[in-house]
Formats: structure tokens, C-alpha cells, sequence
């Protein structure tokens, strides 16, 4: 059976896993919400991620009560923070990267006096998806130069500054070091397999494999070196980028 792990760009929200003959059902556990997204399998081991311009029924619906929501003039500053949220999640999950850009700048500012680093951050990613290193690097800065704790937040700050220095500048130096921090355990596979994609070492590649075997970045290796295409990974490096890599479950 053929497994295809799909990243396109436009989807920063979900790496769908999508396997022949079935649905497969991808759980979001990031963000201000959980969302349960079905992708729909239409010709054989080809699959389609919901379009911005056709997101799906229940998506669309969704999108288009947040938006009511938005509207309501009553809406207080915490109500516009929790759907600006929602918004910028569920126009990342249909391709919408720029708009979902946009929703997670709001959201990082609708409460006057309380930015939201967190949305801050989600919106950098976006705008790194887009080739817009100077908007991303940007929000990141700003998260980096008032974060005081080193907390989740900081640790994701740092670590989009050292995909922005690798892929901007060529400079492999800071991710390579977050490679050995054990605070970035979670991220290391990505890390790794950046790493080889970037620079064609082997040293990498062999370290990724030899500590990561069952990772879905393990077995985008295993399909590209063996060319049984078991495994398709995407055409860009930016895949790590996607939540939800770490809810995927690839069985045999």
C-alpha cells in the first residue's frame, strides 16, 4: 500500500497522512482549538487538500460564522482574540496562507495591552511560508527581545529565527545547534532532515535514521533513497513548519 505524506505551501495547518481505498482522519491539537479535518480520497492514490477557493462545506461553513461572528459590533476584545484565532487556523487548513497571516496578526492584537506571542508566532510561520522573511523576522524579534522566561514560546521563537537564518542566509550554524539542545528533542527529526536536504551530508541523514527510524522524516528517506515511493515527502524543505507532524501515525 502506498502512504503519501502531502506539505504543499498553502497548507501550513496539517500534514495530511493519506493512505489507498479510505479516509484517513487527522487530529489538530494545537492552536485555541482541536479540529477534526477529512480529506477526501479521489482517484487512486491521488488526494486533494480543501482549496481557499472551495474549502469544503463544514469548513466553509465554519469560516463564514467566525466571520459573522467578527462583525457583531458587541463582540468584546477576548471574543475578537478566540475567533481571530479559529480564523487564522481554519484559512491555514484550506490554503488560505495569506489570509490565515493576516487572522493570526489580528488575534496577536485584539486584546489592547496583551499581545499574543503565541498568534504572533503562528503568523511569522505563515509569512515564512510566503518568502516574506522580513515580515517573519519581524515578529519573531519581537517575541525574542521581550520574552523573558525560556518558555514554549521562546523556545518556538528561536527556533523560526534559526529557519529564517538557514534558509534566508544559507547559515546552517544555529540550526545545527539547536540540533543538540535537548529543548528542542520534539523538533530534532525535522531539524535533521533539514539539515541533509540543505547541505547533501550523509552524516545527517545516517543520524536521523539511526535515532529517529519511525519518524514520518525517516521514512521520506527510506521512499527517496530506495525509489519505491512508499513515501512521497514534499517538494519544499518548509514541511516542518506544518502542526500536526507529530499527531501522524504511520502504520504498516
Amino acid at each position: 500500500m502506498k502512504r503519501h505524506i502531502f506539505s504543499p505551501p498553502q497548507a501550513l495547518s496539517t500534514l495530511p497522512l493519506i493512505t489507498e481505498g479510505r479516509f484517513v482522519l487527522c487530529c489538530l491539537r494545537q492552536g485555541f482549538f482541536t479540529f477534526l479535518l477529512f480529506f477526501l480520497l479521489i482517484t487512486g492514490s491521488r488526494a486533494a487538500l480543501f482549496s481557499a477557493e472551495n474549502p469544503g462545506g463544514l469548513l466553509r461553513n465554519e469560516i463564514e460564522m467566525i466571520r459573522t461572528a467578527l462583525a457583531r459590533r458587541d463582540a468584546s476584545a477576548e471574543e475578537k482574540h478566540a475567533n481571530y484565532a479559529r480564523l487564522g487556523r481554519l484559512l491555514q487548513l484550506c490554503g488560505d496562507t495569506e489570509g490565515a497571516a493576516a487572522a493570526w496578526q489580528e488575534a496577536a492584537y485584539a486584546v489592547n495591552g496583551k499581545r499574543d506571542d503565541r498568534a504572533l508566532l503562528e503568523s511569522a510561520a505563515c509569512f515564512m511560508a510566503m518568502g516574506e522573511w522580513e515580515k517573519a523576522d519581524a515578529g519573531i524579534k519581537m517575541v525574542l527581545l521581550t520574552v523573558r522566561a525560556r518558555n514554549d514560546v521562546f523556545l518556538k521563537a528561536r527556533y523560526l529565527a534559526a529557519l529564517i537564518e538557514t534558509f534566508r542566509n544559507a547559515n546552517e550554524s544555529i540550526l545545527f545547534s539547536l540540533a543538540g539542545d535537548p529543548d528542542y528533542h520534539a523538533e530534532r527529526p525535522a531539524i535533521l532532515l533539514t539539515l541533509w536536504k540543505l547541505s547533501g551530508k550523509d552524516e545527517y541523514r545516517a543520524r536521523l535514521l539511526a535515532e529517529y527510524p519511525e519518524s514520518p522524516e525517516s521514512c521520506a528517506v527510506h521512499a527517496e533513497k530506495s525509489g519505491k515511493n512508499a513515501v512521497t515527502d514534499a517538494s519544499s524543505s518548509q514541511w516542518f513548519l506544518y502542526p500536526g507532524r507529530e499527531n501522524i501515525i504511520i502504520d504498516p
